[in-house]
């Protein structure tokens, strides 16, 4: 490997680091957990200048989102009313959130692997649901709500019910003019910052 080749993969990991840090997510789980998410991100982030298609991009979201609730568990806790809050496996919430965020920083705001398959893989990449966003998609859209109340009890079935809701309140809200990691910032913005820009 050429002395360009291994800075050029150093850079990669360092985003991908730096994305988790930015997820908020991983003092949630188990120690050790950041190493081996990254190593997984990385493997799969070698995959995302072969895309063609947005199949293939939710192909590697799901190997992603199953590895992650076979193979992390979250940190045991101790609550503020003392409680003990055992380790478990991370759920498909964890998982997804986690590997949105990471995508976001890493495509989107980074433009990796590389400027054009980033412009490819853009309008693909999904919002990374948090608490805030449940609670703003089951207000905007009371007939259709998710019962998951956080992150933690959002399964599948429940994740993409989230983003099938995320592209109606797009349509709705921003007539179809912006893509899901486009949503995921302006209602970050919104609901985390009460829109300080």
């Amino acid at each position: 490997m050429s002395n360009q080749s291994k800075t050029e993969t150093i850079k990669k990991r360092n985003i991908i680091d730096m994305a988790l840090t930015f997820t908020a997510m991983i003092r949630v789980f188990e120690k050790k957990s950041k190493e081996r998410i990254t190593d997984k991100i990385y493997e799969l982030s070698k995959k995302l200048e072969e895309i063609h298609t947005k199949e293939q991009f939710e192909e590697i979201h799901s190997e992603f989102c199953h590895w992650f609730v076979a193979e992390i568990k979250t940190a045991e806790r101790i609550l503020k009313n003392k409680a003990r809050k055992e380790a478990r496996p991370a759920s498909y919430g964890h998982a997804a959130k986690v590997f949105d965020i990471v995508m976001k920083v890493y495509v989107y705001y980074s433009q990796l692997p590389t400027k054009s398959a980033a412009d490819l893989l853009r309008p693909w990449l999904h919002a990374g649901v948090d608490t805030p966003m449940m609670k703003y998609l089951n207000d905007k859209f009371p007939s259709d709500t998710v019962s998951s109340q956080t992150v933690e009890q959002i399964d599948k079935k429940a994740y993409e019910k989230l983003q099938i809701l995320v592209q109606r309140d797009i349509s709705k809200s921003f007539n179809g003019e912006i893509f899901p990691v486009q949503f995921d910032d302006v209602m970050w913005n919104k609901l985390n910052r009460n829109e300080r820009t």
